[in-house]
């Protein structure tokens, strides 16, 4: 199968690879700095990529854990964007069950994460409201991941800063007012500017035409890229679609492996990163490997599309 060795100016680079990634990854053993992607979800879309039956969906993304598991860095991080499904009126839980899976498997759940879409799509339905979130989940093979806050804080609110800047030298710790007897400590943000944010992104879901159903924002990715990696780090999306994910890796001042079992969406994502990235091709490849063009000797694959993408 094909794929494309792209640099851009700075000398970053990514590879879009056409094939599996259950068989794809077996040749990048402990090179992932972060692996972040939102895999097909149950029964979406058909004929426009892979649909996995509810009851099914556990079990067939089991069969992605142990090369997810190998090729990510022992303080790496995985992340997983999905949603889960209505099914005969009422929501199925293929989610959990497969993150429960997952943890089964090894999987340390770090945190959830919710992605508050600020303009959802509009809808009525008998019993339900409209859709306005998705999960995104946090894992890791240890309890001590990469972790770097410092690179998402967020300015401290207006009203707090009133409060610590009007905090006396006598200021003890405050107790909530609802009589729930917690303690609230200003002084760990006196003279701080910035704070770290919560585990709610509030970000608009993508409005711009990039040929693919279901794209994610970029500024998605770029959180958890600036959270869970470093600069020259490797990011992986092993459900790359539009490619996404590589241009917040690119924009970040990181490197990056796109793999996609769809032809048409793997074009997609080159066009979309020599657009916004300024990325150039630097070799298309059939049937030919090539161990030095990553730091870390990333080889190339070439595989049958057995899976395909949601981003």
């Amino acid at each position: 199968m094909t794929n494309w060795h792209l640099q851009d100016k700075n000398g970053y680079t990514c590879r879009i690879i056409h094939g599996d990634s259950r068989e794809a990854l077996k040749e990048f053993q402990s090179q992932a700095d972060l692996i972040m992607t939102s895999p097909p979800y149950a029964d979406a879309r058909k004929g426009l990529y892979d649909s996995i039956n509810p009851d099914d969906y556990a079990e067939w993304f089991e069969q992605f854990h142990s090369v997810f598991w190998q090729a990510l860095k022992p303080h790496g991080s995985l992340v997983i964007n999905i949603k889960d499904k209505i099914v005969n009126k009422v929501r199925h839980r293929y989610v959990w069950q497969t993150i429960q899976s997952l943890n089964t498997l090894g999987w340390q759940s770090i945190d959830d994460y919710v992605w508050h879409k600020k303009t959802s799509m509009p809808g009525r339905w008998p019993s339900r409201l409209r859709d306005g979130w998705e999960y995104i989940f946090h894992l890791s093979k240890t309890k001590n991941p990469y972790f770097n806050q410092e690179e998402v804080m967020i300015p401290i609110s207006p009203a707090t800063k009133i409060k610590v800047d009007n905090m006396k030298d006598d200021y003890v710790c405050e107790t909530s007012k609802t009589g729930s007897g917690f303690m609230r400590d200003l002084r760990a943000w006196k003279d701080k500017k910035f704070v770290a944010p919560t585990n709610v992104l509030h970000l608009s879901p993508e409005t711009k035409n990039q040929k693919h159903p279901a794209v994610f924002p970029v500024g998605l990715p770029i959180f958890f890229i600036k959270l869970l990696s470093k600069s020259n780090d490797l990011v992986i999306d092993p459900f790359a679609g539009s490619g996404s994910t590589g241009v917040a890796a690119l924009r970040t001042g990181r490197n990056c492996i796109l793999i996609d079992n769809k032809y048409e969406y793997c074009l997609i994502a080159k066009e979309r990163l020599e657009k916004e990235c300024g990325m150039s091709s630097a070799r298309k490849n059939n049937d030919f490997c090539d161990k030095n063009l990553f730091a870390g000797s990333i080889a190339k694959h070439c595989l049958s599309p057995l899976h395909s993408s949601r981003i």
